[in-house]
């Protein structure tokens, strides 16, 4: 009798596995009885008593699936696989096992609900490696399909422009509990009989194991030598880390852009889930923010899925590059920025980068000896193996010409960051030329004929040497393109190159001819306009034209 029953349990178990495989967020163990967790964060092993002391074995682990989402995403799908061998062990061998041995009996009753939304001390006591020193450990499940697991510290900031974008700034001067370090999870649970669950983090594998004891609750670390912490709940005492709650944050890890049946866009999760509950013509979710299109109406969402009441919008998009989260929007009240929480702010700042040092170095220099005008251009510093020193004779200037580069003067120097960092940056190849008191645009491009061997030489410089490569002057024309007819051309703070002509304005090279009125920048991209005496906004970046109603 007693092998029947062993028999049966063993083929109620296999097919009740073979049934549950697919994706699910709640994984149905009615029949199990102790779940074992070891150092490995692959997988871990299922124990359903049969008799006499007897287990049976098997071992459940999650696979990761790529989503058809749209290319963007990094989003997987978790699939659960049952290893096919089963085993019988001993009571007794189930105890010596170097593994942690959690008895299905010994839990109470919880599932995520009871987590979601509150922020708890993990107490490991020192044991745990930290990412940061002198750092404390919390978890915070900020949704039911969300949790993080964060460094803080307390204290005064240490150069905030250095971090990552937060949902706000404190001064550095300020302090408060700080995150230093984060990652984030998704929960995946374990339900066993009488409504008694393990809470898995899932990030590339199981990471931490919630477990519900009738003593406390435990965060056990797939770590050989972590020792399980005791969590408890911190109730307000985290608050000021709310502004990073979504610090270091990889939102194309945990959301994709799938097409919907009613041939719209949705926004779904890991289990498949559509986040917002709606469909629409498209969705754009860069960092901090999720932009979605549905016929002429805007809908911005952050990344606790809140919609923001911003206004009737008519353009929106996200900026990344700042201290803090940030879309710059225009709405029918004209364009600003708004925070994460959808209220306006002015123009957050700019997070610093660290560049490269070892990159080229260019100085350009116009030069001109009577009617002649020269370009000289010297290449050098350490991203380059050698110097090299050029001129090129602009041969298509004619008397009275006077050349200088965009921003007036005879000299331009950039190097291979100055693209990245620097608004400013210039094309030496584009030179105002000025002639009969009149300004025109000429483009130049300074390369050498392949044909040309340069002199070689050595530079020494305080010791330092190189090999200088010195090519023979090279005749060039350029091209003329903006004609030499407008009262002036200035190369603007932001950037922009505008040229003026009987009061009014043109944007080179967008245009050939003056077409506003009017133009001053209000935010990052966008302009008010007056445009045949109407006014509006313009969109610099996609050149369309906004003309508010009279």
């Amino acid at each position: 009798m007693r092998n029947i029953r062993k028999r049966y349990i063993l083929l109620f178990f296999t097919c009740f596995f073979t049934q549950f495989l697919q994706a699910q967020q709640k994984f149905v163990l009615p029949d199990v009885d102790a779940i074992g967790f070891h150092g490995s964060n692959t997988y871990f092993n299922l124990y359903t008593k049969i008799d006499n002391g007897l287990y049976a074995k098997r071992t459940l682990g999650i696979m990761y699936q790529r989503v058809k989402v749209d290319e963007s995403s990094r989003m997987d799908s978790i699939d659960w696989y049952m290893m096919d061998k089963v085993d019988t062990v001993t009571f007794g061998a189930l105890l010596d096992k170097k593994e942690t041995i959690v008895q299905v009996d010994d839990l109470r009753p919880a599932n995520i609900d009871n987590y979601t939304g509150k922020v708890f001390d993990v107490k490991e006591h020192g044991t745990w490696k930290h990412e940061r020193q002198g750092t404390t450990i919390i978890l915070k499940f900020l949704s039911h399909d969300l949790a993080s697991v964060q460094e803080v510290e307390y204290g005064k900031g240490k150069n905030y422009r250095m971090r990552y974008p937060s949902s706000m700034i404190l001064p550095d001067s300020v302090e408060v509990w700080r995150v230093q370090h984060a990652r984030y999870y998704r929960p995946l649970e374990l339900a066993f009989k009488d409504s008694e669950n393990i809470i898995i983090l899932d990030g590339a594998g199981y990471d931490y194991a919630l477990i519900p004891t009738l003593k406390d609750d435990q965060l056990v670390r797939f770590s050989n030598d972590a020792k399980p912490a005791i969590l408890t709940n911190s109730g307000p005492e985290y608050d000021d880390t709310r502004m990073d709650d979504f610090y270091m944050f990889d939102i194309k890890r945990f959301y994709g852009v799938q097409k919907a049946a009613d041939g719209r866009y949705k926004l779904i999760n890991t289990f498949n889930r559509n986040v917002l509950k709606e469909t629409f013509d498209s969705i754009a979710y860069d960092s901090r923010f999720i932009i979605c299109k549905r016929n002429d109406s805007i809908s911005v969402y952050n990344l606790y899925l809140e919609k923001l009441n911003i206004g009737q919008l008519i353009e929106a998009k996200e900026l990344t590059r700042f201290t803090t989260g940030c879309i710059e929007a225009l709405t029918t009240s004209g364009p600003a920025y708004y925070g994460e929480q959808g209220k306006r702010i002015a123009k957050p700042e700019e997070i610093w980068y660290g560049v490269c040092g070892t990159v080229p170095h260019w100085t350009y220099t116009i030069e001109r000896k009577g009617d002649k005008y020269r370009i000289k251009k010297y290449t050098s510093g350490p991203g380059v193996r050698e110097e090299r020193d050029e001129t090129f004779l602009l041969t298509d200037c004619k008397p009275g010409d006077s050349l200088t580069f965009m921003n007036g003067r005879s000299e331009y120097s950039y190097d291979g960051n100055s693209y990245y960092i620097d608004k400013m940056y210039l094309s030496p190849g584009l030179l105002k030329i000025q002639r009969n008191g009149r300004f025109g645009l000429v483009k130049y491009n300074y390369e050498q004929d392949d044909q040309v061997r340069p002199h070689e030489s050595v530079k020494n410089d305080d010791g330092y040497k190189r090999p200088l490569l010195t090519y023979p002057l090279r005749s060039i024309e350029g091209e003329l393109v903006l004609p030499v007819d407008n009262d002036s051309i200035v190369h603007s703070n932001d950037g922009l190159i505008l040229f003026y002509k009987q009061g009014r304005m043109g944007i080179f090279p967008r245009h050939k001819q003056p077409v506003y009125d009017e133009l001053k920048q209000q935010t990052q991209s966008y302009y008010h306009i007056v445009k045949d005496g109407k006014a509006g906004w313009l969109n610099i970046n996609t050149n369309k034209e906004y003309f508010l109603k009279p």
